[in-house]
């Protein structure tokens, strides 16, 4: 299984920025990373927002969304459409430290589903065009503490290793996964999610 390894420093500075941000301790914190490196992998900002609204207004949830500087303006839409959501913007070992703090983590099939499942964080996966069965990508690696969202689809090869032409695929139905099944099983995590007692 995978390891990652938080050190004491970047554990603090987590729970510094949790403090200076009055995320609440006695509260589920879900973590989400509302990007992919390719547009066509991504669930959608528009979906993220709803999902996160659901969350925090209907279920008294916390939200935060973890990015990298470079996506700033991806962060700026989130905080301008979601009363009440936390954004955290820098470098990747802060947001491993957050995400280590979390209740639980969604993401569209990206490194920060990885980090997560290797933190022993549940993890919600959205996968897209990638193929499970035959590619690098191990759809056990969130069988433990967590859920993988994936659609068989008809517009992948006879060999189901890629896209068929229009590639990348303008359609991406493969992506449609609902918002209303997505915090259906986000809530289930999050009743099983025992992370909140260790974060006091």
């Amino acid at each position: 299984n995978p390891e990652i390894f938080i050190t004491n420093k970047e554990i603090q500075w987590a729970e510094d920025f949790m403090v200076e941000q009055k995320i609440d301790p006695l509260k589920k914190l879900v973590v989400i990373h509302p990007s992919a490196s390719q547009d066509y992998k991504n669930w959608g900002l528009e979906r993220f927002t709803v999902l996160s609204r659901r969350l925090i207004h209907d279920h008294g949830h916390q939200v935060l969304c973890c990015f990298p500087e470079k996506e700033q303006s991806i962060a700026k839409l989130l905080l301008d459409q979601v009363e009440g959501i936390f954004v955290y913007l820098g470098p990747l070992r802060q947001s491993m430290a957050l995400i280590s703090k979390a209740d639980l983590m969604i993401d569209s099939a990206s490194g920060p589903s990885h980090i997560s499942s290797a933190l022993n964080i549940p993890t919600l996966v959205l996968m897209g065009p990638q193929d499970i069965k035959n590619t690098y990508y191990d759809k056990d690696i969130h069988k433990a503490k967590g859920l993988l969202f994936y659609q068989e689809v008809p517009c992948r090869d006879l060999f189901m290793s890629r896209c068929l032409p229009p590639n990348p695929c303008q359609n991406r139905i493969c992506m449609d996964h609902s918002v209303e099944n997505v915090l259906k099983k986000s809530l289930e995590l999050l009743r099983t999610s025992s992370r909140t007692s260790h974060r006091d």
